[in-house]
């Protein structure tokens, strides 16, 4: 009776490896492509964090030592800032495009004018048209050097 329940168990191994292919221990299963898609219909929405009624955050920074440049916004609304000496001061404007001037100031010599890190123009003053702010902008500066 040992000797039955030995071989019975004996053919069903064997009959399992038979069934088997060859590859099928070393290649990874196909998965269909639509199994892969993620389904986000389900998944709940977070709200923007984009407010466009609320005012955008503008640096105006300064290294000159000239305490009297001013910066005009003209567009949906007119804003007047004067910028601080030396070092920075944080302005708020409503998002929206403007032109913006910032008129020659001291003994007239070239300044390097970044706007939002790019750098302008080296002149005594700039004057550029198009400047879009929009409630998402992050890191919107003026800098003089």
């Amino acid at each position: 009776m040992k000797k039955l329940a030995f071989y019975s168990a004996l053919l069903s191994l064997v009959l399992i490896i038979a069934s088997c292919n060859k590859n099928d221990a070393v290649l990874p299963k196909k998965v269909s492509a639509a199994a892969t898609v993620t389904d986000t219909s389900s998944v709940p929405k977070v709200p923007h964090s984009c407010d466009s009624t609320k005012l955008v955050a503008y640096v105006l920074y300064n290294s000159t030592g000239i305490d009297s440049f001013t910066i005009y916004f003209n567009g949906l609304a007119n804003y007047t800032f004067d910028f601080p000496a030396n070092g920075s001061k944080t302005v708020y404007v409503k998002p929206g495009t403007y032109s913006i001037a910032i008129p020659p100031k001291g003994n007239y010599s070239p300044h390097s004018f970044f706007v939002n890190g790019a750098l302008l123009e080296k002149a005594p003053g700039i004057s550029y048209k198009a400047m879009q702010i929009n409630a998402c902008s992050a890191g919107l500066s003026v800098e003089i050097h």
